[in-house]
Order: C-alpha cells, then structure tokens, then sequence
C-alpha cells in the first residue's frame, strides 16, 4: 500500500539530471587542457631527444591510435599494435626533429565532451609575425596515468583516421601488414 505518492520527475528533470552527472565525472577543464598546454611548452622548449621522448610520455598515448588504426586489419595483434604505438611515436619524434616548432598563440575555442571518457578541445594557433592561423583540434582522453592527447585534428582532419586509410593503402600495396610495418619502422628519409 503506497502512502504517498511521490510526483514523477518532468522532462527537463530527467535531461537535466543525467547530463548534471556526466559533467559531474568529466575532469575540470584545465585537467583536459594540461596535457596539451604541456605538449606545446615542452615543445618550445626544443627539447633533447631525452627529454623529447619523456615529454611525449607524459602528453601523448600512441597505443590507443595504433588500436585504432589497426582495426579490421588481418593479422593485428597485440604485438602489431606495439610495433605500430612505437612506429607512430618515432614519426613524430622526427617530425619535431625536422620542423623547429613555430612560436605563436594558442587561442582556445571550444571544449566538445566525448564518449565515454574524453573530450576534443579546438583552438586557433596564430604563429607569430604574419602567419596565417590554423585550427587544431586536440582529442584528449582520461587515462590511468591521467589524461593523455590521443588524436591531432587540424582543420578538421583527424590525423588518427589519415593515418588509418594510409595504412590499409600501404597494406594493400604491399601485400601484408608485416611488410607495411616494417616499411613503417624503418627510419622516416631525411632523419
């Protein structure tokens, strides 16, 4: 036997409550910006190799990429998506090496919430003199070790799903993804 009747939540209620709880478990914003606000500080910084590599593992997680990129392709394993986190790591290594990182302002624009754990942050990165400015997109994850940069976007284009038809066109043009990993863990030319 009820007693009292207790009135049911309207609609806005139950919108509102839910979405109250998932920002409620999202990191503050800053927490999501670190990582990035790091990378680019770091990187200013023009790094050793050393340090390059540490500042790398405290901003960046190339094994979520490399699950990513890996998808639906014969042959992944978990020793393949190693091989691929450390190829991926290497390219942007000499990336950095090759292209002295350019000063400039980063604008922060919008933070998009992401499921189930991240969120993808844009900003407008002026270089300084008369550069033209682009728009980056940082696809940004909360990891064990706290949040980690698992994606780039600039204007738009993912470099994780780039990255993902380049490697089914090197697959298939060569034949397996053996021999597209290698071909990728060889030294990128010019370094």
């Amino acid at each position: 036997m009820r007693l009292r009747s207790e009135p049911r939540p309207g609609p806005l209620r139950r919108l509102l409550l839910p979405a109250l709880l998932l920002l409620a478990a999202l990191p503050a914003r800053a927490a999501w910006r670190d990582p990035v606000q790091r990378l680019m500080d770091g990187l200013r910084a023009r790094p050793d190799e050393a340090t390059l590599r540490r500042l790398l593992a405290a901003t960046l997680d190339f094994s979520r990429p490399a699950r990513f990129i890996l998808r639906g392709q014969p042959g992944a394993t978990p020793q393949a998506e190693a091989r691929l986190a450390h190829a991926l790591e290497a390219r942007f290594m000499a990336e950095w090496r090759r292209r002295v990182p350019q000063s400039g302002t980063l604008d922060w624009l919008e933070e998009r919430p992401l499921q189930p754990n991240g969120a993808l942050l844009l900003a407008r990165f002026t270089p300084d003199g008369d550069g033209t400015p682009v728009i980056l997109g940082f696809q940004v994850e909360d990891m064990p070790a706290g949040p980690r940069i698992v994606d780039f976007h600039r204007d738009g284009v993912s470099l994780m799903r780039t990255q993902r038809s380049e490697l089914g066109a090197l697959v298939q043009r060569l034949g397996s993804l053996e021999a597209a990993l290698a071909a990728l863990e060889a030294p990128p030319r010019g370094s």
